[in-house]
Formats: C-alpha cells, structure tokens, sequence
C-alpha cells in the first residue's frame, strides 16, 4: 500500500477525534469529496470475527441505560428487541469493529484537514499508553499493537462508542458492571440477508477497562479446547510486533492490509517504546499436550490450561520450554500408565511421555536449573480424573496421582520470581494410591457378636445354618484422610429394610430372634469418588452369592431365606470384585 497514503488518512482521523461526532446508517462520506463536517460515517469493520457469517456494520445512533444523548440530538430507542448476548457459543467475549477498516484506510484529500496535528494524535496515544503498557506486560502481549488496534478501531478515539461516556475502543458487547449502551448494529443471517438490530455494547468508565477486555480477547478466545485462537499474538510465541500482527489478519480482522497497516503506526509512532523489554515474568514458559484424539495442542504460556476440561480425554505427552531471555533449562517428567515413572528427565522442548501407544499420564514432576533456577520457583498442577484441579506442585514434587489409574487430563505451569507469592490453590497436589481397610461384625443366632474381620474374611457360619440377626461395619483405616464414610442397611424378617447406618451403629436386631435376609453397603463422600466396596452373602438354601458393590442388594428378599455369612472388602475405584 502506499505509506503516504496511509500516513494521510490517520492524520485525517487524528483530526476528526477533535470534533462532536455522531453518526447515522443513512448518511455516507463520499471519498472525492470530503467537507470538514461533525458527522462520520461509523459502521462495523468488513474486518469480521471468525464464525461471524458475513461483515458487521455498527451504527451510532445510540442510546445508554440512563437515556443519556450522544450528540446535540436526543436519541429514541428502538421499541426492537434488544440482543443482550454477551458471549458466544464456546464463552469468548463477542464484538463488533467500531469503525470499518476502509474509512480508516481511505485516502483524504490531500491534507485538506489542515488542523489535524501530530500532537492531536500523541494525545491520545498519551492517553491509553500507560494501561496499555501495563495491560500487555502483564498478558504476554505487546503493548504497540494493543495501542494501535485501538488507534484502527476507534479511528483515534473518534467513534461514538469510544468516546466519553463509552469509552469503547474495541466494540465489545454486552455489560460492564451493569453499565451498557444501546446501539444499532447490521447483522447477516442467511434468511434475512442484512437486517439492523438494536445491541447492547460495553459501557466502561475509562479506556483501562476497554483495554483490559481486548486483552481477555486475545487471550482467552478459544473454539476448541486447549486452543486459543489469537496464541500466535503473544509475546512468547513471537518475535516481534511484526508476527503478531501478522496473526491478527485474518483472524480479528479480515482485511488484508490490516497488518501493514498496525505496522505502519506502530513505526510512524514509534509504538514499541511502550513494549517491555524487560523479561515478561508473566511468561516465561510455554507448554503443549499431547492428548488422545486430538494429538498435539497449541503451546500455551504461563499459568494457561494446556489439555481439556470436561471431555474425559488423557494427556499422553508433554513438551515445554522457557522464554529465549532466560538462562537454563526447565527440565520435566511424567508417570505413565503402565511403565511408571520416566527413568530420565526430558528438557526445553524434548517430549515426556508416549504418543501412538494409548497410554495415559497419570502425574509428572518439573524443576528448573542452572541460573533461572536461582531467580524463579517453577510451580505447576494438573486437573485429573476424578479429583478435578489438584493444588499446586513446586521445584520438582510430584503432581497428579500414582497407583489410582487416572488420566491427566489438563496441567497448567507458571514461572514465579523467587520471594514472591505461589499461586493460590486447594486440596492435595499429589495422591499415590493406599488400601481403605473395613472391620465387621455378624450377631449370630446362638453365638452372640461374633469376634470383628476385616477385608473379605467371613463373618458367621457356613455349614452350621445359623443366621445372621445384625451386623456393624466401619472402616479402620483411611490413609488419605477421604471425606467421607461407610453405611450399611438391612433387610430383616418381619420388618423388611431398615435405616441406614455406619460408624458401627446395630443393622437388625438383637434378642428377637430375627434373620437378616440381604444386607446393602455403601461408600460416601470422597471415599465413593476413588474406591468400591464389595460384599457378598452366604443364603440359605443358595450358598455364596456373586459379588455386588456400591448399594446394591446382596441376599434374598421375599423368600423367608436366611443369611449366614457375609464378606466385605473395598478395592481401588473401577477394580475387578475380589476372588
């Protein structure tokens, strides 16, 4: 494109940010002929969002919650409905471009504005430049793009939405803290073709927090979990400026020139003064998974999901590696289903764990060394099957679980400079597998309370057809410290099934010569989470009956048949019944 050109047309918009705008749908700015004029055409960039069918227009005739007037003019709004959808269908922040890319870049007529000043311009930049800066620092992201999609966006803070009381650079929808403000924007619908609908837009008390939101933007959008659609922005996934730029187009805006253009202010400006040189500490790390069905995801930086949530799917693998500003290694390694823990530790990029083998990691461990390790902990925790997101792991412990065959299913990493605070977390970060012992005790006719067995021994008779009138069950051992407990509930002759108990507490009777018939036991709390209890009964006339676990019946009912022994073991979750 031609600089001079593009160079006119943002000093004609750094012109236009000095004059009481408003703008209408039905007016038009006629490119050869240009006159000084308070009104501007604004509509939604042909720069559209992905999964948007077709470009979006945004018009200003607006009105707010408070029916407040955005020119001289009093605004009526619409009797229309209202779209109040704030989020898209996979959560991200929806939005529309304030200003169209080609109003933007449209030549003017040869600097006819002659009161459009540089320092108009700087103004404005001088403006958004120190929450930019400390926005982008903070989110992995360079401020010198930040601030000139802002620039692109708002055509220098012109728009109607952006200015005060909006203060909406970027076209975000939906509320902030409850403040909006109603405007009419185009929409595209196969059926319909064009068709204007009133939107309610991001009303923010100042440009940090308009700032802020592009920044969730960039950073939280995602269509498909573990991927983030504008990652290729990032600092740490980046060069320069220049490849972050170049990601965005096509991606936040369509228009082929949009990087050049980004390009050309962020030079003309002198932009990359507000981008940190200092190393990032909120990045210093990026991280991939390799997860079943899906291979390898996206790398991600510091303190971001890498895997899936909610999906049942097992990471197989993982890679990282450390900022190139940063000295030293970031070494890892995974305990893997079947083999155990990796007999060496991998590092910087090289892959721990398996990939084409179906094998689930079930925990992994990382450190860091050599001169990063004295100015950083590496801290990490992971999201496993059946705990959920566990606590956070420092400096080489263990992280995720040994000895329950549960899949990792997602981990998250963050460097954090040494003296400072570890991130915030709940629950144990690591769990190896320990046995849950069980005690119980039969009445038996003729014999009173029988001596307590644990773990699958009999209780009672068998051969001397005796029945069973009670029973107490409780379990002994819990080394995981589980919430939880066990409870057991009877079914007696003359009475049928009585209340659940535990902790010891009589199931039956005792002195009314009454037979237990069938007998169902149970775990709860977190101790259902991770482990089943087995047990069977010896009935008369049937012998041993098969195993049951988990509350279901085990012995007769309706059959007058007594029960005469009783087995009961409790096993790790999803292991075969005991022999």
């Amino acid at each position: 494109m031609d600089y001079k050109k593009l160079l006119c047309s943002v000093i004609l918009l750094g012109s236009l940010g000095t004059s009481t705008l408003a703008a209408y749908a039905d007016e038009t700015v006629d490119s050869t002929d240009v006159k000084e004029s308070s009104v501007f055409t604004e509509s939604s960039s042909s720069s559209e969002r992905l999964r948007d069918t077709a470009p979006q227009e945004t018009d200003a005739k607006t009105t707010s919650s408070t029916m407040e007037t955005t020119s001289s003019e009093q605004v009526t709004p619409s009797n229309e409905a209202v779209d109040e959808e704030e989020y898209d269908s996979q959560g991200n922040l929806q939005f529309h471009h304030p200003v169209r890319f080609e109003d933007f870049t449209l030549e003017p007529p040869a600097f006819r504005s002659a009161r459009s000043t540089m320092s108009t311009q700087q103004a404005f930049i001088n403006q958004i430049a120190p929450s930019a800066k400390t926005l982008a620092s903070a989110n992995d992201l360079y401020a010198s793009v930040m601030i000139a999609q802002a620039i692109v966006e708002s055509g220098w803070g012109s728009s109607t939405l952006s200015k005060a009381p909006n203060y909406n650079l970027f076209g975000i929808k939906g509320t902030y803290n409850g403040q909006y403000v109603i405007m009419k924007t185009q929409e595209w619908s196969a059926s319909q073709g064009w068709y204007w609908i009133d939107a309610k837009f991001r009303k923010y008390p100042s440009y940090k927090e308009s700032l802020g939101d592009n920044a969730t933007v960039l950073k939280t959008t995602s269509f498909s979990p573990g991927n983030y659609y504008y990652s290729g922005a990032w600092k740490s996934n980046t060069k320069s400026y220049k490849d972050a730029t170049a990601w965005l187009t096509g991606r936040y805006a369509t228009a082929p020139n949009y990087a050049t253009t980004l390009n050309s202010i962020i030079q003309t400006y002198n932009l990359t003064q507000y981008d940190t040189s200092e190393p990032n500490v909120s990045s210093p790390v990026t991280y991939s998974s390799h997860v079943n069905e899906k291979g390898w995801l996206n790398a991600v930086s510091n303190n971001s999901i890498s895997g899936t949530v909610g999906e049942g799917r097992r990471v197989e693998a993982i890679k990282m590696s450390l900022a190139s500003n940063l000295s030293g290694n970031i070494e890892y390694q995974t305990h893997i289903q079947g083999i155990g823990w990796e007999s060496t530790w991998k590092k910087n990029g090289q892959i721990s764990g398996t990939t084409g083998s179906a094998k689930r990691v079930e925990a992994l461990k990382i450190k860091l060394s050599g001169d990063v390790a004295s100015k950083y902990d590496v801290y990490y925790r992971v999201h496993s099957q059946n705990f959920g997101w566990m606590n956070w792991a420092k400096n080489g412990e263990a992280a995720g679980t040994e000895g329950f065959a549960y899949r990792v299913e997602a981990f998250q990493v963050q460097l954090v400079p040494k003296g400072k605070s570890a991130p915030v977390g709940e629950g144990r970060k690591f769990a190896k597998f320990q046995d849950v012992n069980v005690s119980y005790q039969s009445h038996v006719q003729n014999k009173n309370w029988m001596t307590p067995v644990y773990d699958s021994k009999v209780s009672g008779t068998v051969g001397n057809k005796l029945r069973i009138e009670a029973v107490r069950i409780g379990i002994v051992n819990n080394p995981l410290a589980f919430s939880g407990t066990l409870e057991y509930q009877t079914h007696s002759a003359n009475i049928g099934w009585q209340n659940w108990k535990n902790n010891y507490n009589i199931a039956g009777t005792v002195g009314q010569r009454l037979r237990v018939e069938a007998i169902k036991i149970r775990l709860t709390g977190d101790l259902s989470k991770h482990y089943d209890v087995y047990y069977r009964v010896h009935s008369q006339t049937y012998g041993w009956l098969g195993w049951t676990k988990n509350g279901q019946m085990a012995g007769t009912t309706g059959k007058a048949k007594q029960m005469e022994a009783i087995q009961v073991k409790i096993v790790r979750k999803n292991t075969a019944a005991p022999k």
